[in-house]
């Protein structure tokens, strides 16, 4: 212990290694705490202090060792059990958190934080009612207590009260308005509700007094990646990994941005640090999936979004591109059981049932065609590339030339029918995903369909009209037109 001449007691000791602990000057105060546990290995204060300095420096497991020990040695400190929460939250050892919480607040019942770090283990555990009593409790023994006031705002966030969560945040930081963690939590809602500059305010806001927020910075990125900014989007995600190197969450973001920024390779790298950083994070195998699709690995492609599923069974968006993947070889009951899956998990899964509707039409399944097209639309009614899917839906077969002209009737009339309706098309492929194959099986005369089904695609997406000035600078004067045609 320190010594200057003089008999220094432990609890002298005990005083100054605090006044190095709240100051800051962590090492000094581990110092002192160390020394005063050599004299008095059972020393109660010393090993919860040195613990609380454990849990600081990340060390969590020394942390929870040091605290238990010496709760075993004082039981009625209801700091220690506080303290004890926030390490066994950090272990995500979320049940026992609250335990060692509840008996602070028991210990302590006008324990302002205990009652906040309480609603923080239950809002992670999802208990989300229960936590914003919690912090309610907290702000009553403490009303200007600003850390429940934030957290009161982020539990109203997750439970879709935005005007309340709004009005918690800037309460929050009215209060202390250089408490960064609200000025995230306000971007975090506003970009939710798609105000995303002021969302971006609140995030450089946060950054003013956060610097190194990695959380920050990516959430800045998502942002600006929402405004079609991915430059931009892509430097603050870089930002973020500059800071936290193994931030799996910055990774995935930079994936996606440098995937929709059309950096293929870069994307797929950007996926496998993200899931080298957490091995279970099957949003990232899932996105892997999708660009080894696009590069044409179809049998790795099909790996990982197993390898996602096999991390969360219920994830819908796996389901739904291992369904995509089986119509497209040619496998349509393994394609309908994993998008039946995807709709079981996500019943609102517009695309799905799309793509449901396109499978039941490949195996000759109409009625369930029609029927899945049609929920589709209910979800998305303005969608302008479905209406055109309805109308084109065709059976593969039918059984008599009276059903043949009755569908080609009807095909006709919708097709001339949508043609007045000014629907807009970006991509007949991917909007519509249908092409006129199965008018073949009529054995008719199609040019009058064809041309009337052309016309609506021209209608619906005039861009299909463009040519390319090279192939408009036909020379009129050639005697002979080279001619190109297919067997």
């Amino acid at each position: 212990m320190p010594n200057n001449g003089n008999t220094v007691t432990v609890q002298q000791a005990l005083d100054l290694a605090v006044q190095h602990h709240e100051a800051g000057r962590l090492s000094q105060a581990e110092n002192i705490y160390r020394q005063i546990l050599e004299k008095d290995s059972d020393q109660p204060d010393a090993l919860h202090l040195l613990g609380v300095i454990a849990h600081q420096l990340g060390k969590n497991d020394e942390a929870y060792n040091l605290i238990s020990k010496s709760i075993s040695f004082r039981s009625d400190l209801a700091e220690s059990h506080n303290n004890l929460g926030n390490v066994l939250r950090q272990l995500f050892r979320l049940d026992n958190a609250a335990e060692s919480y509840r008996e602070a607040i028991r210990l302590k019942p006008d324990f302002a934080q205990a009652h906040n770090n309480l609603g923080n283990a239950l809002l992670d555990l999802d208990q989300l009612e229960a936590a914003m009593a919690c912090y309610r409790q907290a702000l009553l023994f403490m009303p200007k207590y600003s850390q429940a006031q934030c957290s009161l705002g982020v539990a109203l966030h997750k439970s879709g009260k935005s005007i309340q969560a709004i009005a918690s945040f800037k309460e929050a930081l009215a209060n202390s308005p250089n408490l960064a963690i609200a000025h995230r939590g306000l971007g975090n809602l506003l970009v939710e509700l798609g105000r995303e500059k002021e969302g971006i305010k609140s995030y450089h806001k946060a950054l003013e007094f956060d610097p190194e927020s990695a959380e920050t910075y990516s959430n800045l990125g998502l942002a600006l990646q929402g405004i079609g900014m991915l430059d931009q989007a892509v430097a603050n995600y870089r930002k973020a990994l500059s800071i936290s190197p193994n931030f799996a969450n910055a990774h995935y973001n930079l994936g996606n941005a440098l995937l929709e920024s059309g950096s293929i390779p870069e994307s797929l790298a950007a996926y496998r640090k993200a899931v080298s950083s957490d091995p279970n994070f099957y949003s990232a195998y899932n996105n892997m999936g999708r660009v080894l699709l696009r590069l044409g690995e179809v049998d790795e492609a099909i790996t990982f979004f197993q390898k996602a599923l096999s991390i969360q069974p219920n994830y819908a968006k796996a389901h739904y591109n291992l369904g995509i993947i089986y119509r497209g070889l040619g496998k349509p009951d393994a394609s309908i059981l994993n998008l039946q899956k995807a709709i079981h998990f996500e019943p609102n899964f517009s695309d799905a049932h799309r793509h449901l509707a396109l499978t039941f039409q490949d195996k000759g399944d109409i009625r369930e065609a029609i029927r899945q097209i049609d929920k589709a639309l209910s979800l998305e009614p303005e969608n302008d590339g479905w209406k055109v899917l309805r109308a084109l839906l065709l059976p593969v077969i039918l059984s008599s030339q009276k059903e043949i002209d009755k569908v080609r009737k009807a095909l006709a009339k919708s097709v001339t029918k949508l043609c007045e309706l000014n629907l807009e098309i970006t991509d007949p492929l991917s909007d519509s995903g249908i092409t006129n194959f199965y008018l073949a099986y009529h054995d008719q005369n199609n040019k009058s369909l064809i041309e009337s089904i052309a016309n609506l695609h021209l209608t619906t997406c005039p861009g299909l009209t463009y040519k390319a000035k090279h192939c408009s600078s036909v020379d009129k004067n050639r005697k002979r037109m080279l001619r190109v045609g297919f067997l």
